[in-house]
């Protein structure tokens, strides 16, 4: 029997009139992931878990999906035996773009927030929260998921995005969570995603600052910092970013004077707590030399982001200004010495270029030969077309 071959020797085998190929094993093992036994369907879930460990088992599993996605989000409420290897299941599978979108379709954004609300790492206890937040982000790399997440134009608009900061904040374990930083990344991809996770009366931007703290795990910090640059993707995102509630540490605030001497350098109009952020942006691409004591971010995704963030702050008037206050010029200097990751170097160096555009350094800071960019070469053409001269000491260090 083709069953037992498969692992579902205790179950009832359903005989076919025909020999059996993997599709209609396939098909059977689909039906016990329904059955009226719990352990049948346990059984069933970890048989389809287990092909889900090999490229050929998850393409011959996706064939199925219509049929397949359905019983695994049912069995994602069901005690630890049966949730666990069918939500582990529906991780592997959702790695696909095919699979994630008629997941969406089918309801997987609401059955995972409905069972995170009593999720976490206790035994016995149901499906983990890791394991449905994992189904989460692959999901909300769909644009169908994403929108479903932030509810655009629904009754409960924002609802999931406040839930899921909630989670990154207070989710206990806190390694159970870690993943929720990663959710926000996606969503914060999508306007309505970032419009509500940075209205200001939420307070939700300054809940997630703490899980970019070098204390906090990897996954949280490149998480929270990626979601940080999506949100300083246009400017009225930019804008909403200066006006995040602050913590009411007074020491937070920059000093209106650093602004002093920069005419075309207004004033920022940043909260608190907008300065708050861009500080903590700030931070890890200062070379741990920011005066806080943290020491040196390590993870080459958290700078690269945060670089990425500081350059589209300076695209806008406000965004300038707040990183004046926060004396951004020299703080990037200071992390460029030090900065030997390609990407990042880059990001910095299109921050800076920006930052010497609009006047916002400081005249013993700017290079003596002005600012000077990399040849260009058209492809097809042996000529060479300067920009703006040769090569660019754009942060080069102080020379005594």
């Amino acid at each position: 029997a083709g069953l037992d071959r498969l692992g579902l020797r205790d179950a009832p085998v359903c005989r076919l009139a025909r020999p059996a190929t993997m599709a209609d094993e396939l098909d059977e093992l689909i039906q016990f992931l329904g059955a009226s036994r719990a352990d049948a369907r346990a059984q069933a879930a970890e048989i389809v878990q287990g092909l889900t460990g090999s490229d050929d088992g998850i393409a011959q599993l996706a064939s199925k999906a219509e049929t397949l996605i359905p019983k695994l989000l049912h069995l994602m409420g069901a005690p630890a035996a049966e949730s666990r290897p069918a939500t582990t299941a529906l991780v592997n599978l959702t790695g696909a773009s095919d699979v994630a979108t008629l997941a969406v379709e089918k309801g997987a954004v609401e059955r995972a927030m409905q069972f995170l609300r009593g999720a976490g790492g206790e035994e016995n206890k149901g499906c983990p929260a890791d394991l449905l937040l994992g189904v989460l982000v692959n999901v909300t790399n769909t644009e169908g998921g994403v929108h479903v997440f932030a509810q655009e134009g629904k009754s409960l608009e924002g609802f999931y995005v406040a839930k899921l900061v909630q989670m990154l904040a207070e989710g206990s374990p806190k390694e159970k969570f870690d993943r929720a930083a990663s959710v926000l990344t996606n969503v914060c991809r999508h306007p309505a995603g970032r419009r509500n996770f940075l209205e200001p009366s939420r307070k939700l931007v300054r809940a997630t600052l703490p899980s970019l703290a070098p204390s906090a795990s990897e996954t949280r910090r490149v998480g929270v910092a990626a979601a940080l640059r999506n949100c300083c993707a246009d400017t009225p995102s930019c804008e909403s970013l200066l006006k995040t509630v602050g913590s009411g540490n007074a020491a937070a605030v920059a000093a209106e004077a650093s602004v002093a001497g920069f005419a075309n350098v207004g004033a920022s109009g940043a909260t608190e707590g907008g300065l708050e952020v861009v500080r903590a942006l700030l931070a890890p691409v200062s070379g741990g030399r920011d005066g806080t004591g943290v020491g040196k971010e390590r993870c080459d995704a958290v700078r690269q982001s945060c670089a990425e963030a500081v350059g589209c702050l300076a695209d806008c008037e406000s965004g300038r200004a707040a990183l004046v206050q926060c004396d951004a010029p020299r703080l990037m200097r200071l992390g460029y010495e030090d900065e030997d990751h390609g990407e990042t170097i880059e990001a910095m160096e299109t921050a800076a270029e920006k930052f010497l555009r609009f006047g916002m350094v400081p005249a013993e800071m700017q290079p003596k030969d002005g600012l000077r960019r990399v040849e260009v070469v058209d492809e097809g053409e042996d000529e060479v077309e300067e920009i703006q001269g040769g090569p660019r000491p754009l942060m080069t260090p102080d020379v005594d």
